[in-house]
């Protein structure tokens, strides 16, 4: 069931019986929208920026009250025409974003299903998003203008069937807005504008690799009209929780998220189990299958059912069969491992997914048709089954992957399948052996120029260790390098020390040395979860 629109809220209010009415009604709809609309800004809290500008944009002058005229008299001009599919609450979001330069981030709206709906109604708020966005960098007065750093934000529209495609460019082009259909064209083309980015297909192809690095705002919406039956309504989930999974982590802290006709799905409800929905008080449910709200951890549950339906049969092909060929040294050798990476299924998925961002971003920013050298460094080689993971896409589609693993040696597999791999990836293949406190110290010196992309902490497992490898790879890491630690997100059922592993982990966050971005939680598997995070520009050294 679909909110109300503002508009039609309040005509339902004043004649309860017809939401047409006069058009001296309609007009006195639009009035009172906009009278809401200036009462909520009054808020401090909904209109002040997050924190006060810093750093190259401290000397351009941000005057709060001309920005919020500026952004008003746009806003008010599009509500004129758009009251009647526009909710107060898109309203309010569209200038905080505007104006808040802490907030980083695109705009990311996901149409899970069209047929049946209204285009208009559906896209209007994102229209509305990119409108407010515009005045306030054509305002000299705001933190996102012209005169100051740029603070552009762009749109992002995936759509799963070209049943809207057509109208929403139109839409958005009757606004003057740049469109394009190819989600690779620069942003820094649209420097002075919003550019607005249509995605197109199967949303499991196309939203794992968006070039997409913060969300500010992200809706998943489900707008058919028809029935869903139980086919219909399982593909729904399926595609709710690949839009989830894709994109939630991407969501900064204090972003925005609208869940809208989905919110009725037991499998999206566990997924942000652990996301405290219910203590954060600018949560509202719109509907009972609709909800708003505001990011405040960086919780996800792993819903069992999507790990063995969607995720265990998305596995790439060729890590199973570097699997098959690890399998067989160790047949052949010893062996003797502690628990793999191969265990967790959704980790699979999530490292094999990490590496293929880096290889499309480092592509797209170097601008060379070249081969994309990706380094990645690892603590804890074990039984070598991430690091065949991540050497099986070695030179597949023009990619060269190096390997840097630190290992104490103690498990009988480690020697004799770090020779098999020696003799398979030759100079792709680099292992050292001892404590990794000590040797880890060396790793400027071993990588010469080469440094690290990829980093997977999963050796020593205690606080200091963990502390002492993070410490030790920030400075052989490349600013905007993916981090995981292993066994790092206890819940429940934990390994021995998994709790302090965390603290660990949280030490560097809370500094801001490590950009948290989520904590994968495993309830239903014997090993406790794993943490995401990436290196922030400036802190490697």
């Amino acid at each position: 069931m679909m909110p109300e629109p503002a508009g039609a809220a309040v005509a339902s209010e004043f004649h309860p019986r017809s939401r047409s009415g006069c058009r001296w009604m309609v007009r006195l709809a639009v009035g009172f929208v906009i009278l809401l609309r200036l009462y909520f800004y009054s808020d401090a809290n909904i209109l002040r920026p997050s924190s006060p500008r810093s750093g190259p944009t401290a000397s351009h002058h941000f005057d709060e009250e001309k920005c919020a005229a500026a952004v008003n008299t746009v806003v008010d001009s599009f509500l004129r025409d758009n009251a009647d599919v526009v909710m107060v609450q898109d309203v309010r979001l569209a200038v905080q974003l505007a104006m808040d330069p802490a907030l980083r981030g695109d705009i990311v709206e996901v149409s899970l299903s069209e047929i049946g709906s209204t285009c208009v109604q559906q896209w209007t708020p994102s229209l509305l998003i990119a409108v407010a966005q515009r005045a306030a960098i054509a305002s000299p007065f705001c933190p996102g203008s012209r005169g100051a750093t740029t603070h552009t934000r762009a749109v992002w529209l995936a759509f799963q069937d070209d049943y809207c495609v057509d109208t929403v460019r139109k839409m958005f082009q009757g606004h003057s807005l740049h469109v394009t259909d190819n989600p690779h064209v620069s942003r820094g083309l649209f420097s002075l504008d919003v550019p607005v980015y249509l995605v197109l297909g199967a949303l499991q192809q196309t939203l794992p690799d968006l070039p997409v690095e913060d969300v500010s705002f992200l809706r998943i919406a489900d707008h058919s009209t028809f029935d869903h039956h139980n086919e219909s309504q399982l593909r729904r989930e399926r595609d709710a929780l690949i839009a989830l999974f894709s994109m939630y982590r991407r969501v900064q802290i204090g972003g925005f998220v609208s869940l809208d006709g989905i919110w009725d799905s037991d499998e999206v409800k566990e997924f942000l189990t652990d996301a405290e929905l219910d203590k954060q008080n600018v949560t509202s449910a719109l509907s009972l299958s609709s909800i708003f709200f505001k990011k405040g951890n960086t919780q996800i549950r792993i819903p069992p059912k999507f790990r063995k339906d969607v995720i265990t049969k998305s596995v790439d092909p060729r890590v199973l069969e570097a699997w098959t060929i690890l399998d067989g040294w160790h047949r052949e050798t010893v062996r003797k491992f502690f628990g793999h990476v191969g265990t967790n299924p959704f980790q699979t998925y999530r490292y094999i997914e990490a590496l293929h961002h880096i290889v499309k971003k480092k592509a797209r920013l170097s601008g060379s048709t070249g081969a994309v050298t990706v380094n990645v460094c690892e603590t804890g080689f074990n039984g070598g089954h991430s690091a065949m993971l991540f050497l099986a896409f070695l030179d597949e589609g023009n990619v060269n992957v190096n390997y840097w693993g630190w290992d104490l040696k103690q498990v009988g597999s480690a020697s004799p399948i770090a020779n098999k791999m020696t003799g398979m990836y030759g100079d792709n293949f680099h292992i050292v052996w001892g404590d990794s406190k000590e040797t880890l110290k060396d790793a400027r010196e071993l990588m010469g120029q080469d440094r690290c992309d990829f980093i997977v902490v999963d050796g020593d497992h205690s606080k200091q260790g963990v502390i002492s490898d993070l410490g030790n790879f920030l400075k052989v890491a490349l600013p905007g390098a993916v981090v995981f630690g292993d066994d790092c997100a206890p819940y429940k059922r934990t390994v021995p020390k998994s709790e302090e592993m965390l603290q660990g982990w949280m030490e560097f966050v809370e500094k801001g040395q490590i950009v948290s971005v989520a904590n994968y939680r495993n309830p239903d598997l014997p090993s406790p979860g794993f943490v995401e995070g990436l290196v922030p520009p400036g802190i490697a050294i």
